[in-house]
């Protein structure tokens, strides 16, 4: 039986292509993020999977990061503009195995507008240590057919994180928080550093342009 994980939170995320820092280490200095540095390094690879999961719009996408250390994620997400009702079958959505933990939370997005945009996702999380993780068989899950690098550099609750894709490079940071406008105001006085240096800023989310294998 998967586990729901749900206290009503949000991530706030900026995402940007060109101008400003190149590197997630310089994206960290520009903004100011005290504390010590946690870099870790994964391959990043997402799926078609049509089924068994619930049907949505638009469909849920699989992932499979494996990090440099071997540790294997395995990730069905759905998103949606509107929240998941009580309705939302979690068990059929998110039979990945034993040990599957269920996140549902808001994930606001800095648009170039610099208007927050939200979605709203329900992520299917499984784990394993130095283990090859599959999509179950009934799920059908095709690789998108390209892999991804991915370096992340966690301070203290912040994120950055440094895409290598196949139409180039992306960056984005994230803070968790709750979906209330002081966490909102504090997300934007911490970005701004990245605003003033001229980040050109990306709408798509990284599961959209991590799939994207042209």
């Amino acid at each position: 039986m998967p586990v729901l994980s749900w206290a009503g939170g949000a991530e706030f995320a900026l995402r940007w292509s060109s101008g400003g820092p190149v590197s997630a280490d310089d994206a960290v200095t520009l903004m100011g993020l005290e504390g010590s540095r946690k870099v870790t390094a994964y391959e990043v690879e997402y799926f078609t999977v049509l089924a068994p999961p619930v049907p949505t719009s638009p469909p849920a996408i699989g992932r499979r990061r494996t990090r440099s250390d071997g540790k294997v994620e395995l990730t069905l997400k759905y998103r949606s503009p509107q929240a998941f009702g009580s309705g939302f079958d979690t068990q059929a959505a998110c039979a990945l195995g034993k040990d599957t933990n269920v996140k549902v939370e808001t994930d606001i997005s800095v648009l170039q507008t610099l208007q927050p945009s939200r979605a709203y996702s329900v992520s299917c999380e499984r784990e394993a240590k130095k283990k090859v993780l599959d999509f179950p068989e009934a799920m059908r899950a095709t690789s998108m057919g390209c892999k991804n690098r991915m370096k992340r550099v966690t301070v203290g609750v912040f994120k950055v994180e440094e895409w290598q894709l196949p139409q180039g490079r992306l960056l984005e940071v994230s803070m968790p928080g709750n979906d209330t406008p002081q966490d909102l105001a504090l997300f934007m006085a911490k970005v701004k550093p990245l605003l003033d240096k001229g980040v050109v800023l990306v709408d798509r989310s990284k599961s959209q342009a991590g799939s994207s294998c042209s």
